[in-house]
């Protein structure tokens, strides 16, 4: 199973993994009480703990108390670490039960029994007591609250009323209604089968059980499929009542339903029903009923991936696909059903949702190619919409059949310039050389102007793996590439300067490169110096949002006065009169959000860059969206959670959302292109999650300490200042990454994947701006007291911005300063 498998979609597992150290002492005790089962064991693995299960729970993975476990072949199988690991149960040491739950000071006392001879004593007249004593209250000697009424129900059932003990309140067609979970280890049912009426309900369940068989024997679908009990699942309650026959079956439910009320079979009748029911499925099937069929397999086995199969078997491919979207089954299974189905607007729409696009069109061409050829298709031109040049050129490129579709694409990311410009050139390259287009490259590869670094850096690394058409050409570039690998600066790192050479100079000519050294010459600039700027102020614009797109390109929204597209000297290169005060940009850079705020509503205009016009779109009314997007999806943060947004028609619907449980409470968000981490409140305490954008997938999360000062950042790292002292530690290991001095009084915020520290204490105003949260800083802003200062962080490039008209951009990866700007009308 692909490691990402485990994270995502809903499966059975046979137990959880907990980390101490990321979830907490007291919440990995209450959530082993929560899922503690009949023959449950608790494992010790390093300082980890696994809680393997008496039977496997039915789960979502993204809400798995743990990182779930899976047994195959008798070893628990998880992904740790990026490693895949297999361990033998018999391998491991149980751990410590009554510690690990905090019971390890209880004292234990044994009571004697109270002596049979009583001592000698005076003996003292008692008064004549009354003809009916009166009951003590033993309840108030013992300070115990009032009987709970449905105890006493439940006792008076089984002293023997006649409609028996056994019985499960109706929910849903095929599935029982969840009640309250009580606490498993002192529940009412598990207490009474540790009593002599545990025969009396073995008797009756044994009943319930020959008759339920016979049913299925005798291929009465009807009654045994209404009468039959769902196994597995993550359910309940347990309850000591069966079922009551459903009113009818004519299929699986179109969504995942729990059970509310568990019969505590043990593993034996567990697994003779599971049996029964495997049986009963391959004879439905056989005898065409595909209905009945999945409903035996999803709803009695709980296995919904094994009756969405069966329906793909005999193509009935929108039963399918409705079933697997129904019980959140994996993203890249529903596109490649709908897509098959023929409802390829659904596919489309659950693809930019999930990004299960490269994972669907990779399982649809193993049945159908000329299907999986169209849904690419349709992945490019959802990437060229979203204004993602770049992306759609990648998501068309493996396919030779569409590269030549391609060349709009290419040209749109070239004009855009920056480092895609120079992976665009080797796309094209590789489909026309020659003409102007290898005269580019020529003069690309030899430039040593450092505003070409980045575009000449992507150049040589696409070159490196995708060989120019022309041969003669190839062998000219690789060969100049080699030599252009040997400069300091160009590469961020030295491993990755030795393997562009390693791969051109294979192509390159031999006679040339023969001489070159083959290892690092230079030392690779490896500054880490703090960038000083002194930020200009007094300008006649206001400026209400800025960010730099590129090492020449930044995009100023200034309020009612529309929006300009600058140069890095100030040159205004294009102007929209659109009003705007918020810059919206999309993951590929191609497209940005103009947003204007209009009291409680968002008027919204998408402009696709370099050259457009703004396209008006619904207005929005919620809270002001974030400040990056994924080019289709503007995300808001509202009372339903954190909410992915898809333009419909003339309205706005939510495609995805997070964190909508009730009473949860948002209080950060923080997102990049590729990472999103969220602070918020709920019945567990405060606690902080963080996704990988891409998928989007939960890669972390943990309980904080609540402080006056604290945020999150993009990639899952807590900043959490003390007094003077500021720490970092991250989601992933919950452990301390960086611990500074700062002073008390400055203000903490996030920036991109890093954070931003304001300090007024001073005669002048001082931001600095670290990159990565727990690595050193990057720039020091000086400017006035009481000034505004707004930084963002977009592709490596900072903007810091002040509403009177004081702009600075800073290329990050070279700690270097790009523009300095004082606006003007």
């Amino acid at each position: 199973m692909p490691t990402d498998a485990w994270f995502v979609g809903q499966r059975p597992c046979d137990g959880f993994l907990f980390d101490r150290s990321v979830l907490g002492a007291d919440t990995v005790r209450r959530r082993i009480r929560e899922h503690w089962q009949d023959d449950s064991r608790l494992l010790r693995w390093n300082e980890l703990l696994i809680l393997l299960l008496g039977s496997p729970a039915d789960i979502r993975s993204e809400r798995a108390p743990g990182l779930p476990v899976h047994l195959d072949g008798g070893k628990l199988c998880f992904p740790w670490a990026g490693v895949q690991q297999a361990l033998d149960p018999s391998h491991l040491q149980d751990a410590d039960l009554w510690s690990v739950l905090g019971w390890a000071d209880l004292v234990l006392e044994i009571l004697a029994p109270a002596p049979t001879a009583l001592p000698d004593e005076d003996v003292t007249a008692v008064p004549e007591t009354p003809a009916t004593p009166t009951a003590p209250d033993l309840r108030s000697d013992a300070g115990v609250g009032e009987a709970i009424r449905s105890l006493a129900k439940s006792k008076r059932e089984l002293e023997g009323s006649p409609r028996g003990v056994v019985r499960a309140r109706r929910g849903g067609q095929g599935s029982f209604s969840r009640g309250p979970r009580p606490e498993p280890r002192w529940s009412l049912v598990r207490l009474l089968m540790r009593t002599p009426a545990k025969d009396v309900l073995g008797r009756r369940h044994k009943r319930y059980v020959d008759d339920l068989t016979r049913m299925f024997e005798q291929q009465d679908w009807d009654s045994a499929l209404r009468s039959a009990i769902a196994l597995g699942g993550e359910g309940g309650a347990l309850s000591l009542r069966l079922p009551r026959p459903r009113d009818t079956v004519r299929g699986p439910a179109d969504r995942r339903t729990t059970v509310g009320g568990s019969v505590p079979y043990g593993p034996t009748l567990q697994s003779h029903l599971s049996e029964v029911y495997r049986q009963a499925a391959r004879r439905l099937e056989s005898e065409g009923q595909l209905q009945l069929a999945a409903f035996v397999h999803a709803d009695l086995l709980q296995q919904p991936l094994a009756a969405v199969e069966l329906f793909e078997r005999h193509g009935v491919h929108e039963r399918a696909a409705t079933l697997a979207e129904g019980w959140s089954l994996s993203p890249a299974l529903v596109v490649r059903l709908w897509w098959r189905a023929g409802n390829r607007s659904r596919a489309v729409s659950v693809g930019r949702a999930r990004g299960a696009f490269a994972a669907a069109v990779q399982a649809l061409e193993r049945v159908d190619r000329d299907a999986a050829l169209a849904l690419r298709r349709e992945w490019v031109a959802e990437r060229r919409q979203a204004g993602d040049p770049l992306g759609a050129v990648q998501a068309g490129w493996p396919e030779s059949d569409l590269r030549h579709e391609l060349l709009p694409d290419i040209a749109t990311g070239m004009a855009l310039g920056g480092r895609r410009a120079g992976t665009m050139l080797a796309h094209l390259l590789s489909i026309q050389p020659g003409g102007p287009a290898a005269d580019a490259a020529r003069r690309l590869v030899r430039d040593e102007a450092p505003d070409a670094v980045p575009q000449r850096r992507a150049f040589l690394l696409a070159l490196a793996v995708m060989p120019t058409a022309d041969p003669v050409l190839d062998r000219e570039l690789a060969t100049i590439g080699v030599m252009a690998t040997l400069r300091a600066g160009l590469f961020e790192s030295s491993r990755e300067a030795m393997d562009v050479r390693r791969d051109l100079r294979r192509r390159a000519d031999g006679l040339v490169v023969a001489d070159l050294p083959r290892g690092q010459t230079q030392r690779l600039d490896a500054r880490v110096d703090t960038v000083q700027v002194e930020l200009p102020g007094d300008g006649q614009a206001h400026v209400y949002d800025a960010v730099a797109l590129g090492l020449n390109t930044v995009l100023v929204a200034l309020g009612e006065l529309g929006v300009r597209l600058l140069d890095r000297r100030g040159k205004v290169r294009a102007r929209w009169d659109t009003p705007a005060d918020r810059i919206l940009v999309a993951d590929g850079g191609g497209q940005v959000l103009l947003a204007r705020s209009r009291g409680p509503v968002q008027v919204l205009h998408r402009l696709d860059l370099p050259m457009s016009t703004p396209v008006t779109l619904p207005p929005l009314r919620s809270g002001p969206p974030l400040d990056t997007y994924d080019g289709a999806r503007p995300i808001v943060i509202g009372d339903d959670g954190i909410q992915w947004l898809e333009h419909h028609h003339n309205r706005w619907r939510v495609s995805w959302a997070e964190l909508k449980d009730p009473g949860t409470r948002i209080y950060q968000v923080a997102r990049t292109a590729t990472s999103m981490s969220a602070v918020f409140a709920s019945a567990e305490g405060l606690q902080g999650w963080h996704w990988d954008v891409a998928s989007p997938l939960l890669r972390g999360r943990g309980l904080l300490e609540p402080e006056d000062t604290m945020v999150l950042t993009a990639r899952g790292e807590v900043v959490q200042r003390v007094e003077d002292r500021l720490s970092v530690t991250s989601l992933a290991g919950a452990h301390a990454c960086a611990d500074r001095t700062v002073h008390p009084q400055s203000t903490l915020c996030t920036v991109g994947d890093g954070m931003a520290l304001l300090d007024e204490t001073g005669p002048d105003a001082l931001l600095t701006v670290f990159p990565a949260a727990a690595g050193p800083a990057g720039v020091h802003v000086h400017t006035a007291m009481g000034v505004e200062l707004h930084p963002r962080i977009h592709e490596g490039l900072l903007t810091v911005f002040e509403p009177t008209g004081g702009l600075a951009v800073v290329d990050l990866r070279r700690r270097e300063l790009i523009a300095r700007l004082t606006l003007g009308l």
